[in-house]
This record gives structure tokens, sequence and C-alpha cells, in this order.
């Protein structure tokens, strides 16, 4: 197989998992509270991360290097916050909407480099993203603007725009941790955010916000639990960050666009039904995407450039 193969099929691996992984969030939603969710989903996923890094990197894979309060902090905002506001707002609004939602994240990602003192987006990238917002937005009143006032849909659409401004956040600080390889600034970042989560789910607990999983609830979710861990974080993260090494980040970034595809797809396929104007709506930002990514860059843009850009590379390698 060709370098070049091997980045397609890499990347497209990682995007579909991305995809497949917001209707297994509701099939355990049911079982497991966010809280409880977030927690035992990235507890495994870290025991993977950390013996990935330990073999590549050895004992300083644990190092951080002068900047445990940065790093604690970016993993609370980028694993814990995150995670916990995109399942309640699945809960509320449904998987497609998250998917749709979180594949704006590289947009997202564009502005929160702006305010931090990054190159000012163009005219044309800030009209991409007006187009990709203006079809999140069809989506989420179904055309009826009135409409978020009689519906709380529109909740878990704001806390799941909330998880994907943290998540990019969360990327947009990758600048300053250059001498950092994307697995162990995902399991620096996973470890506090794993820490922080149990602080959450004790607390959330104790004011009867979440409530302990009983053992048949559990082991109902467990399929679920492993497929998010193993194949939406650990797997995932490995196909794409071959398919940024074979393809370079500004082609690899393209199979985003996979992602909200793949999460509609599935729930049609079982059965779901939406309103035209959700469709009209996910076109539209998906649209938006590809047009920023084909025509919102110059071509002779190079990826170690692009690196330098607030928050874009590594979300293309890390998501």
């Amino acid at each position: 197989m060709s370098d070049r193969s091997l980045g397609i099929a890499a990347a497209l691996t990682a995007t579909l998992l991305w995809g497949m992984q917001f209707p297994v969030l509701a099939n355990v939603l049911p079982d497991l509270d966010p809280f409880w969710l977030t927690m035992i989903r990235y507890a495994i996923a870290l025991v993977i991360l950390a013996t990935i890094a330990l073999a590549r990197e050895g004992l300083g894979a644990f190092s951080l290097d002068g900047r445990g309060l940065q790093i604690a902090t970016l993993g609370i905002v980028g694993f814990s916050v995150f995670n916990i506001a995109l399942l309640f707002g699945i809960r509320i609004s449904g998987p497609q909407h998250g998917a749709l939602i979180m594949a704006t994240t590289p947009l997202l990602a564009v502005l929160i480099g702006w305010l931090r003192g990054g190159a000012a987006p163009t005219t044309r990238t800030l009209g991409f993203i007006g187009l990709a917002f203006l079809g999140v937005a069809l989506v989420v009143t179904k055309g009826n603007p009135a409409s978020v006032l009689d519906a709380g849909d529109w909740i878990g659409d704001l806390l799941m725009l909330g998880g994907a401004t943290c998540w990019a956040t969360y990327t947009s600080f990758v600048p300053s941790f250059s001498n950092i390889s994307p697995i162990r600034y995902t399991m620096l970042g996973a470890f506090f955010g794993t820490l922080s989560t149990v602080a959450f789910t004790i607390g959330a607990g104790a004011l009867g916000i979440s409530h302990i999983p009983t053992a048949a609830h559990f082991i109902h979710a467990l399929p679920g639990m492993l497929f998010l861990a193993v194949f939406g974080a650990v797997i995932s993260l490995v196909a794409w960050n071959i398919g940024i090494a074979k393809l370079g980040s500004a082609k690899a970034v393209l199979f985003m666009n996979a992602v909200p595809i793949t999460a509609f797809a599935i729930a049609l396929a079982f059965g779901a039904r939406y309103p035209l104007i959700e469709y009209v709506g996910a076109a539209l930002t998906i649209l938006a995407l590809v047009l920023n990514n084909v025509l919102g860059r110059p071509p002779s843009v190079s990826v170690a450039s692009e690196g330098d850009r607030p928050g874009l590379d590594h979300q293309r390698r890390i998501a």
C-alpha cells in the first residue's frame, strides 16, 4: 500500500470512528450518566495511552516540565468539562446534533486563536464560519427561530457548542507545547481530566445530580464503553496521526466532514427521519467546512507553518 493510500485509509478510519461514537454515546447514556460515563471512559483510555506513552518515551512521558498548572487546567477544560457538557447536550438534543456541532471545532479554533492574539481570519474564512453556523442554526431551530421559545432542544445544543468551544480552547494552546508529542500531550491532559471528573462526579453525587450505576447498568453499558475508550479515544487517535503523517494536515482535515455524515447515516439506517430543513442545514455546515479547507488557505501554506497557527494543527492530530 502506498503512503497516500495508507494516509487516506487511516484518516477515513479515524473520522468514521468519531462519527460512529455519537450513536454509541446515545445508547450508553441511559445506563451511565454523563459524569460516570466520562470518568469510566477516560480512565480506560488513560491506561492505554499511558502504556503507549511509556513504551515510546519512557518515564519522561510523565514529566510535566514545570508546567503542571497549565497542563492541569487544559486537561480539565479539554477532557472533563468538554465531555460532560457534550454528553448532557446529547441527552437533550440527540447525537446527530452533537456530531454536527463538534464538526465546527476547527472553525471555532480559528476564532479562539484570533482572540488569543493570533492572525485574524480572512473575510472568506469568516464567511465560511457564518455559513457553518447558519447551517447549525437551521438544524437546531428546524427552520423556525421562534421554536427555541417552545422547546428545550436549544439548551442541549448550547451545551454542546460550549463543549466544542472547550475542546477548541484546549487544542489552541498546542504551540506552547511544541516539545511534547501528541500522545504525551493527550495522555497528560486525560490524566488531569480524569482526576477532575472523579471530583465532579463525587460532588454531583452529593448534590443528587449523579447516581452510582447499578451492576446491571454497568454490565449493559460495558460493550459501548469499551468501544468508546478503545476505538473512539485511542485507535482513532493513532489512525489520525498516521493520516496526518502520510497526507499532511491540510489534506487530512478534509476527512473531518465524515463525522456528521457518518452519525446522520447511522441514524437513518436505524429508522430516524428528519425534516427537510435539517438536511439542508447539515449540508450547509458540511459545505462550509469543505470550502474552508479547500479555499480558506493559500495553497502554498506548508504543514509546518500551519502548525504555528493556534489550535488548528493539534486539533487535526488529536481530536
